[in-house]
């Protein structure tokens, strides 16, 4: 029987053997947790001198990605620099909580509390809800899940990988088990306001809790 709390991502073609032997990347969400997932959830190895954390993660995700695929990796690009702009508007306000620590957190670190964008994710979305297939066919992909607590987001870049036909069946399909779309073209990227529609800033500042949880430790499958 099909779990629907896995989300598969990072692949384009997998097997519920593959699910079951933990052999893909994956994550599992509970329906209707209010916690989100976080950046700080998968990362790779540490930084090295003069590079970013921030930056390495969104590299590791890239990686997730399609070879080649600019649009995905403009996407990751351009919400690390939302998150950005997040984090400079409410700058005075984070550098006054890491204050009495002298150095030991930077307000760059409350980006990794941001929710967490999976490339290539399948999401649980049935033909028919009441009688589940079993299989991968319950699964429908998109090119980035977030769940930023109680549903799930689906972002469907406009890349032109699916005919029209197609792309109103897969949205469709995700629309009727409850899960919000959000269509995001390449004129679309040039604007933080886009990722606002898919997390709003207050969502964000939300998940800053009273000190930074910074980047984790690595994790490949997330159980």
């Amino acid at each position: 029987m099909t779990d629907s709390r896995f989300v598969p991502f990072g692949v384009d073609r997998w097997s519920m053997r593959d699910l079951a032997a933990g052999a893909i990347p994956r994550v599992a969400v509970d329906s209707g947790s209010k916690e989100p997932l976080r950046l700080y959830q998968y990362r790779t190895a540490d930084a090295p001198s003069g590079v970013a954390a921030d930056e390495m993660a969104i590299a590791a995700l890239k990686r997730l990605c399609r070879p080649y695929d600019r649009l995905a990796a403009t996407f990751l690009d351009r919400y690390r620099a939302y998150l950005g702009e997040i984090v400079d508007t409410n700058r005075a306000m984070l550098e006054r909580k890491v204050a009495p620590f002298d150095g030991l957190y930077r307000v760059e670190d409350w980006i990794f509390s941001a929710p967490l964008p999976l490339p290539r994710a399948f999401l649980f979305a049935p033909s028919d809800a009441a009688a589940p297939s079993g299989d991968e066919s319950d699964y429908v992909q998109v090119e980035f899940a977030f769940y930023p607590g109680e549903h799930w987001i689906a972002v469907l870049l406009q890349d032109g990988r699916m005919t029209p036909g197609k792309a109103r069946d897969r949205r469709a399909r995700l629309s009727s088990c409850e899960i919000t779309t959000i269509d995001v073209s390449s004129e679309d990227l040039s604007s933080s306001k886009t990722f606002a529609r898919i997390v709003p800033a207050d969502i964000v500042l939300r998940g800053f809790g009273p000190l930074p949880v910074g980047p984790g430790p690595r994790i490949q499958f997330l159980n």
